[in-house]
């Protein structure tokens, strides 16, 4: 029951970003207009778009989510603090790239093509964390987890190559979106 109490658990603190993202995108959807631009702030010279803005106050409310569903669930009690804050880390960036690929591909069919994909990959990530081999290997194509395991190992090298895995899934993911979506 523990380890099943685990996966639930990081498959519901996983699941943080992605909902923060598609609401996000969904809520601040801007028109063709440029009012990201005349509402932007001005320090020193700079402007910074809300837009920009937005993705920085995604980033700390994910973080800050993320903190308090781990303070209330515990799913891996054995970590220590540097690689909890890393993965919290990993996983709010997450909810910065699943605003991206949304804000950008969001018109009819792509966008829900997008939404689809996000949940089959989410929900790949809790398989992949109950099965065994060779049922596991099906789900190697999931960043959400590989940032998981890069949390349950108990090595930090490990760690460390899961987490470049996923951000690298992750990136090679946002690039082939946006070309299908711009073609």
């Amino acid at each position: 029951m523990s380890n099943w109490n685990a996966i639930l658990s990081i498959s519901l603190i996983t699941s943080v970003p992605v909902v923060y993202g598609i609401i996000f995108s969904f809520v601040y959807k801007e028109k063709h207009n440029s009012l990201g631009e005349l509402f932007g702030i001005s320090f020193k010279g700079h402007q910074y778009s809300v837009n920009k803005l937005r993705m920085v106050y995604l980033f700390i409310l994910s973080f800050l989510t993320i903190y308090l569903l781990n303070r209330l669930l515990d799913p891996v009690p054995s970590e220590g603090s540097i690689r909890t804050v890393f993965i919290f880390t990993i996983f709010s960036l997450a909810s910065l790239y699943n605003y991206s690929l949304v804000k950008v591909s969001c018109n009819s069919l792509a966008c829900i093509l997008l939404h689809i994909s996000m949940i089959v990959i989410l929900i790949l990530m809790v398989f992949g964390l109950g099965l065994h081999k060779p049922w596991s290997y099906l789900m190697f194509v999931s960043p959400f987890y590989w940032s998981a395991w890069s949390w349950i190992v108990p090595s930090p090298a490990e760690s460390l190559a899961y987490s470049g895995i996923a951000i690298l899934l992750s990136g090679i993911y946002m690039t082939v979106s946006i070309y299908i979506i711009r073609k």
